[in-house]
């Protein structure tokens, strides 16, 4: 193992290439951020001479707005501002001139900030160099180029595979060539994969393959034939298909072929059809098989570059291959490095050989005399590398170590999780010097240190908690393993249990899955404790169930026949069972069908699904149950995905279903599961995904991973890495031993990986399983068992539980919080529906709209003070800044003043034009006006910077249905400043977004937020001023159906919910009037009780005008 230094951020040289190795936890990009403030101060290197390359968006995101962040306060600070943030300070150290000139050009050049992707990087880098790259001018981008594999495989098939006209029993059994494998397997070709279940090499021709083929097979038949008496009469023991079928000839020979020929091996009672014509039948199959993936593969590498060229796309695996090829170009290689100074390369253990080589190549071997060199950063943990699967390559990663040489640096402090949670990991993951937790010479565990100071502690009845708890099971005892999860999640939630003071919310709580069934296992067993729950997985919503469930849809509208529309039907959430689908009135809902087919084609697929919810009353059976609203935020993001693309595409409805059924199978990140918010649910993730998340408190408990287990079966694409060379197989069993043994290493080793990235998510509380395995050959070391094995007995960290079968209890319950703000989250659904003419989707934009009025504004004198000339003419008007706004006091957390400024700046990164670093301080005034208004509503005074975050739920979006609506009735009952207008339909279901909706002293209230401009005075926002807005802009009627729709939703939760007791009343905040200690800008109400009821039963139908 190559020595490893202490990265110590404020001394580490900036110069040459070094290699940073960053555990988990250890503040990677903060370190990044200070490293960039370093190069900006000690070396004035602009801000566009910094390159930093990551590998997610999010990554990138979240690496800009932290460099943002520590350059705007660093200039602030060297001008003499207060700041907070200790490391920055010591990196400006004595403010002087020279400092504040190369901040402020810093603070007005970060819009040139180049933090981006591997991608980004590659396509950025192919648009300025066009003629270097060998490119032309308009190719176009495609995230995915899977469909043009996918073309020639189908062309292959058509024109290639069922033309062979010399066999007919070929095409009959073609099965052995796996053509749902062929895309992969050509892709992992191209990218220099070998294929190891064909010889590549071999010189057999296809034609006269099959013409020997033929002719084996005409003396096999005739064998058969001759003797099938003797077939029909042997008694078989050991294969059941063989033995039923034998009816005749015909029905036998194809069976024979695929159970013994091709097997490559048989049943001994046929050994005088097997030998030899049976294995010469075998062998000669074969080699057609490797006649045609050889003559597949060799054409369609170059056929796939010939169509790239003609149709101008590029794939982002090509454009990385188009700047590794374009390094043979000196000149391109000369004015790439004179673009940069620096350079991270962050995740770095995520990057596979052509990457690496851009870079070195590049930045540290070609760009000239050593002075001149940028300073490079490649920045990653080996112990983090799960990524194989898409590339990552280890072998990079230690190639890159030894060509640095002496200057590799080691994060050893982690600021993530509590002292004793990282002293526990410690004793768990490096118990003996002798023990290598990750079965690899050159990667170790690195002990390390805590750096958070005090996080508080975990208490259960008012004593702390062991941060590791191990669940000792049975052996391949997986079912009470997760039911005891959700038994134990329940007693974290119901019990008295807190995290620095504060009870454990479903939000705190992390479950780790390896794979997608288990975590839907998990969320089975939660939801019988009514315990919200949430995928944060790598399933993608076009891969869902109910993608399937609108894919079959869309097949049933468009031709409805009884069978595909029992397959829509065949749900509870749409009100049917396998009995009453028995005695379904078909022509009723064919009838419905063609319907919705022409609301299809007249309106639109958003319309459609929408019309089909509600006909068949979809959305108010999944609202009553957690699981049912995760159904919903599915169908309603696949249907947005569908509308977008009709609109995009122009596509018709069967152009639609046919992008559809591509985009299932090669859905990307933009397709992403909604996920509900975090406060609210707890959080099932697969650790691939959980990777660069922490959670209070983990669960593991799928860690008792066996690489030997899962990899038995044939026809299955497995890779392995020998001598730098990929070599992947469909048929793992019958690889050669030493190949067998060096695949079960590096998925044991990839599974040691996983195993430490599960672990180290967790800051207060880690629970691991470890269930024994065993066949029926004996007990089976796991990778979670060889590590913990390795440490005994109990300690004041880590405590182990025995869960054997006979030692688990079972517990019962129903997990109830009162007033909890767990909602339905989505987009609202459009205006226009509709199966029935009656029916109809209302918002209170479309009902205020026939009866607003302009308010009238006000002319007074000018604004008296900065801040008033801000907020009344220097902010601006218009939808932007209303937005801006909106996000600004969404994000807000409102009690903690100390993370404003990071809102704030956070915000600056998506509004620059708006929100200047000049601004930032009347921003921050604003934040101060409203947070500390004085707010008088039933009796109580209080101000919003009393309201925690854990009280609010902000952009509560609800529906709620509406029967037999009368608009004449509903005006009646509402007072004269509240009108409806607009067009309403009989039936429907009303929609709308709430800003926020919080709780104060056991009362909840509906807060609204108001950027109108109503003057350039405090005291047009006076209550007449409000008023005149209030009644001008039907607000009236927009918070009476907010009410109604609150009301509604606090009933379903508070079993004994009383409106006086419960409700506290309407807020509406007109921020550019709001002060700081006055009640100027804030408008309150208390609806009258009666009133909100009777318009709750209008909306319901069920006061109707007398006859």
């Amino acid at each position: 193992m190559k020595e490893q230094k202490i990265f110590e951020v404020e001394t580490i040289g900036l110069e040459g290439s070094k290699l940073i190795e960053a555990s988990a936890g250890t503040g990677k990009t903060y370190s990044i951020a200070l490293l960039v403030l370093r190069l900006l101060l000690k070396k004035d290197i602009p801000v566009d001479k910094i390159l930093m390359v990551t590998f997610t968006k999010s990554a990138a995101a979240e690496l800009e707005s932290r460099i943002r962040k520590f350059v705007r306060q660093a200039e602030k600070f060297v001008n003499g501002g207060e700041i907070k943030e200790t490391k920055i300070k010591e990196a400006v150290g004595e403010p002087d001139e020279e400092k504040k000139a190369r901040l402020k050009k810093a603070v007005q050049s970060l819009d040139n900030l180049s933090v981006m992707t591997i991608h980004s990087f590659c396509q950025k880098t192919i648009n300025e160099f066009t003629f270097e790259t060998n490119q032309s001018f308009n190719f176009e981008i495609v995230k995915d180029d899977t469909f043009l594999f996918e073309e020639l495989v189908n062309s292959f098939r058509r024109e290639v595979v069922n033309t062979i006209e010399d066999y007919d029993w070929f095409r009959e059994i073609n099965g052995y060539l796996k053509f749902d494998k062929m895309t992969e397997i050509l892709r992992k070709s191209i990218s220099g994969g070998k294929f190891l279940d064909i010889d590549m090499d071999s010189q057999y021709v296809l034609k006269n393959e099959l013409k020997r083929l033929t002719k084996i097979t005409e003396k096999l038949k005739k064998e058969v034939l001759n003797n099938f008496n003797a077939v029909r009469n042997t008694k078989i023991r050991k294969n059941a298909k063989l033995a039923t079928h034998r009816e005749s000839p015909e029905q036998f020979f194809p069976v024979f072929i695929q159970e013994c020929c091709l097997a490559k091996k048989y049943t001994s009672e046929f050994a005088f059809l097997y030998e030899p014509d049976g294995r010469e039948l075998g062998e000669t199959y074969r080699q057609v098989r490797d006649a045609l993936y050889t003559t597949f593969i060799n054409s369609a590498n170059e056929t796939i570059k010939k169509i790239k060229q003609e149709k101008a796309i590029i794939s982002y695996d090509d454009q990385i291959r188009t700047i590794y090829d374009a390094l043979e170009n000196k000149d391109f290689i000369r004015k790439l490095a004179k673009k940069y100074c620096a350079v991270f390369i962050d995740e770095f253990q995520d990057t596979d050989k052509h990457q690496y080589e851009i870079f070195k190549k590049v930045f540290a071997e070609n760009a000239g005399k050593d002075d001149d060199k940028p300073v490079i950063f490649y920045i990653g943990d080996p112990k983090q590398s799960i990524y194989a699967w898409r590339g990552a390559d280890l072998d990079t990663y230690k190639k890159a170590k030894e060509d640095v040489g002496g200057f590799i640096f080691t994060m050893d402090k982690n600021f993530r999780a509590t002292s004793d949670m990282v002293e526990a990991l410690n004793k768990l993951l490096d118990p003996s010097d002798d023990f290598n937790m990750f079965e690899d010479e050159e990667i170790h565990y690195i002990e390390v240190k805590s750096g958070a100071g005090d996080l508080g502690t975990m208490t259960v009845n008012g004593d702390k908690v062991k941060p590791v708890t191990i669940w000792r099971f049975d052996s391949n005892n997986e079912k009470i393993n997760l039911r005891m999860v959700a038994e134990e999640v329940y007693r974290l939630l119901s019990e008295d249990v807190k995290i620095k003071g504060d009870k454990v919310k479903p939000g705190d709580i992390g479950i780790l899955v390896r794979e997608n069934r288990e975590g839907d296992s998990i969320k089975a067993e939660l939801n019988k404790f009514n315990i919200p729950a949430v995928r944060r997985d790598d399933a993608l919503v076009l891969k869902s169930k109910e993608s399937t469930m609108v894919r079959n849809l869309i097949v049933a509208v468009l031709s409805p026949t009884r069978g595909d529309i029992c397959r829509v039907l065949n749900s509870s959430y749409a009100g049917f069972d396998s009995l009453s689908l028995k005695t379904l009135d078909d022509e009723k809902h064919i009838e419905v069908f063609m319907e919705l087919r022409k609301t299809l084609n007249e309106d639109g697929i958003y319309n459609m699904i929408a019309s089909f919810l509600d006909f068949y009353d979809v959305r108010s059976r999944c609202m009553k149950d957690v699981g049912g609203q995760r159904v919903m935020t599915n169908i309603i993001q696949v249907s947005e995905l569908l509308h977008a693309a009709e609109k995009k595409y122009k596509y018709s409805p069967s152009e639609l279903l046919v992008w559809l059924d591509r985009n299932r199978e090669n859905s990307d990140d933009d397709f992403e599961q909604r996920i509900e918010s975090d406060e609210n649910a707890v959080q099932i993730s697969t650790i691939h995904k959980a990777k660069g998340l922490e959670y209070k408190i983990v669960f593991a408990p799928c860690l008792s991973m066996i690489p030997k287990r899962n990899f038995l079966s044939r026809g299955q694409l497995n890779e392995f890495k020998k001598n730098g060379e990929y070599l992947f197989t469909l048929n793992l069993p019958d690889i050669g031993e030493a190949d067998r043994k060096l695949f079960d290493l590096q998925k044991e080793q990839e599974n040691r990986r996983l195993v430490y990235v599960a672990l180290t998510r967790a800051v207060y509380k880690c629970y691991i399983s470890l269930i024994p395995r065993a066949d029926k050959d004996g007990p089976i070391i796991s990778s979670l068992s060889a590590i913990l094995d390795r440490y005994n007995g109990q300690s004041d960290l880590i405590e182990i539980k025995d869960l054997s079968e006979n030692n688990t209890g079972t517990i019962e319950g129903e997990y109830k919080q009162e007033g909890d703000m767990n909602v339905f989250w989505s987009k609202p659904v459009p205006d226009k529906l509709i199966v029935k003419k009656t029916f109809g989707i209302h918002s209170y934009s479309a009902l205020s709209k026939a009866h607003y009025t302009a308010p009238f504004e006000k002319t007074e004198l000018g604004p008296t003070d900065n801040y008033d000339q801000f907020i009344f003419q220097d902010l601006g008007r218009g939808a932007n800044v209303g937005t801006a706004l909106h996000a600004i006091f969404e994000y807000l957390d409102f009690n903690n003043p100390n993370s404003w400024d990071q809102t704030l700046h956070d915000a600056a990164v998506y509004w620059s034009n708006l929100i200047s670093e000049e601004k930032l301080p009347l921003f921050k005034m604003l934040l101060e006006h409203v947070m500390n208004a004085k707010i008088s509503l039933n009796d109580s005074e209080f101000k919003l910077g009393d309201i925690s975050k854990d009280d609010k739920l902000p952009e509560m979006e609800f529906y709620f249905s509406v029967d037999r609506v009368n608009k004449t009735i509903i005006n009646e009952l509402l007072s004269e400043d509240t009108k409806l207008g607009g067009e309403i339909d009989n039936e429907g279901l009303m929609t709308g977004f709430i800003d926020l909706v919080f709780k104060h002293n056991g009362k909840y209230y509906i807060l609204d937020w108001k950027s109108n401009h109503l003057g350039n005075s405090v005291d047009n926002y006076d209550m007449a001023g409000m008023e005149t807005a209030m009644t001008g802009s039907n607000y009236h009627l927009q918070y009476k159906i907010y009410t109604v729709a609150l009301i509604r939703w606090l009933k379903s939760r508070i079993s004994d919910f009383d409106y006086e007791k419960h409700f506290g009343g309407i807020i509406y905040v007109f921020l550019r009037g709001v002060r700081k200690g006055s009640d100027t800008g804030i408008y309150t109400s208390l609806p009258d009780k009666n009133e909100i009821d009777d318009l709750d039963k209008a909306f319901r139908g069920e006061l109707q005008e007398a006859d």
